[in-house]
């Protein structure tokens, strides 16, 4: 990009102290194996979710990280509210910002930055293709993601 420079937000450590108290005291980080409706295929999707009782502090976090999903009440509780994150786009971006800060969730923040790592070193699907004939063709294996530290 020549003549365009690229804003990299700079965040304060109070800001980046709240997004990572929030994911490690009320956060959940996991992958879910989940099935699809008609087909019945197993699929994997990253999950990251933000629950709180009050919804001044998620507001707060949506605007000042620029979080795209919308708040919604809570699943297991309905008395809170809720973030869910589903995009690796999104969740490698808010990993990356606060990994060294985590305690409870360092381990699992980790695992999923290797896994979307490995995901996005796999090829495109394309109409007609499935992963079983690709993966038959390459060397990708799940070993890339417990033997990777994401840097």
């Amino acid at each position: 990009m020549v003549g365009k420079t690229m804003q990299i937000p700079l965040y304060s450590s109070i800001e980046l102290g709240y997004l990572t108290g929030a994911i490690d005291i009320q956060g959940i980080i996991g992958i879910e194996k989940l099935k699809k409706k008609g087909t019945g295929r197993k699929f994997y999707r990253c999950r990251l979710r933000i629950n709180t009782k009050r919804k001044k502090i998620l507001s707060y976090l949506k605007k000042t990280f620029r979080i795209s999903r919308k708040i919604t009440r809570g699943t297991y509780s309905r008395k809170g509210f809720e973030i869910n994150m589903n995009s690796h786009k999104e969740i490698k971006r808010i990993l990356l910002l606060v990994r060294s800060y985590l305690i409870e969730n360092k381990k699992q923040a980790e695992f999923m930055l290797g896994y979307i790592r490995y995901r996005e070193s796999l090829p495109p699907i394309t109409k007609g293709s499935s992963w079983r004939k690709i993966k038959g063709k390459t060397n990708y294996s799940w070993t890339d993601v417990f033997s990777f530290r994401y840097s």
